[in-house]
């Protein structure tokens, strides 16, 4: 996987794209699969460890991608998730990607999803004219399961309450869900 990360000139590439073939692949494959972009470099310059791409983001790139779209409601959102998560998770563990580098990952980005899920910078994800509102109690039913995959102890999401903000939307999820 060296030639991701060495230019020709022997720089560095600033970009990962997973699958690693994607621009081998033919052009029929290429149109079904949504390539997830990330910066190979954090904010301070240094370059993030490639394991967190090849044992990180690589296997789990499917489930990512079907992350964005049950909860964003587009898979090419995935870059959105994948590459803040990748960041953050760098900035935490660095070299240390422990056994299971995709399990940490998967952790944030799920944290990532529900962020964006909630409206942090969903302006700046989403295209022009296309802004994601709440739309009530079936919006909630359907990120609840999607982003968490807990088991609902109590309540119904029927006829449920309109969320006026961001708190109020975590405090209800935190009454409704246990992990």
């Amino acid at each position: 996987m060296q030639n991701i990360f060495q230019a020709p000139q022997g720089g560095v590439v600033g970009v990962v794209v997973i699958p690693f073939d994607y621009e081998e692949l033919p052009e029929d494959r290429r149109k079904t699969v949504v390539p997830i972009c990330i910066e190979t470099q954090d904010r301070d310059g240094n370059v993030i460890d490639p394991v967190w791409f090849e044992r990180g983001v690589a296997p789990i790139s499917t489930e990512l991608t079907d992350l964005a779209q049950a909860v964003l409601g587009d898979r090419r959102l995935v870059s959105d998730i994948v590459q803040p998560t990748v960041h953050k998770v760098w900035y935490k563990h660095r070299h240390n990607a422990g056994d299971k580098p995709y399990a940490r990952i998967w952790r944030q980005a799920i944290w990532e999803t529900r962020r964006l899920a909630v409206g942090e910078n969903v302006d700046s994800v989403l295209s022009a004219g296309r802004s994601r509102k709440w739309t009530g109690s079936s919006r909630i039913a359907r990120l609840i399961p999607a982003i968490t995959r807990c088991s609902i102890t109590s309540g119904s999401f029927s006829g449920m309450w309109r969320p006026r903000s961001k708190k109020s939307v975590w405090r209800r999820w935190r009454k409704y869900t246990s992990c």
